[in-house]
């Protein structure tokens, strides 16, 4: 992020009990987007621009960097909703009250991650959805329903399912692992941050 960029950041930074340094950042950027107020394309469009799970494919700091600190995750070795599905483009999926529709969404879900679970990770995701016998505009749908509230589903492909979110820049200046995320729930961002600023720190 270039420093013109920045209105306003604030930092929590602390110690884990392993040793490893940890923070929590909230960062406000200039000429950002309002979930709920801009349209959800201009919301992607932002999203875009700032965050990433791709894997660097030509050479230098970032592919190197990423070599070192973005070692993929499997779903053993997270509780943070690993793997996530691969996905066309960016989106958000919306909070759906029918339980029918959610369903056949989680059903269509499972279908295609069972595709990936068989070691099909190397496929495109129209070779993937060739073998679930599902369709593009059906598999986006389904991805566009959420069952807990309003989430963001990056443009991923399906050898990145594993990847956590980061953006560039960061990356380069952190040397570490990052989990940067658009705030769609202000109410949740503050809570979130709240109990880490009050949380104690242990022996």
């Amino acid at each position: 992020l270039q420093q013109t960029h920045l209105v306003r950041l604030l930092t929590m930074a602390y110690v884990q009990a392993r040793g490893s340094p940890h923070a929590h950042c909230v960062v406000w950027i200039k000429d950002d987007t309002k979930y709920g107020i801009d349209s959800d394309e201009e919301v992607c469009a932002f999203i875009d621009k700032y965050i990433t799970c791709a894997i660097p494919h030509t050479e230098g700091k970032l592919k190197c960097c990423y070599n070192n600190t973005s070692i993929p995750l499997t779903a053993k070795d997270t509780n943070f909703s690993f793997p996530k599905p691969p996905s066309s483009k960016t989106l958000i999926a919306a909070p759906e009250t029918d339980t029918d529709v959610v369903k056949d969404a989680q059903s269509v879900l499972a279908k295609v991650h069972k595709v990936l679970a068989n070691g099909n990770s190397e496929l495109s995701l129209d070779e993937i959805l060739v073998k679930a016998d599902i369709g593009l505009d059906e598999y986006t749908k389904a991805l566009e329903v959420s069952s807990k509230g309003s989430v963001v589903v990056l443009k991923r492909e399906p050898n990145e399912c594993n990847i956590n979110n980061y953006n560039g820049p960061v990356t380069l200046a952190w040397q570490a692992n990052t989990d940067i995320q658009y705030v769609l729930n202000a109410y949740a961002c503050v809570m979130y941050i709240a109990s880490y600023i009050m949380k104690t720190d242990r022996a």
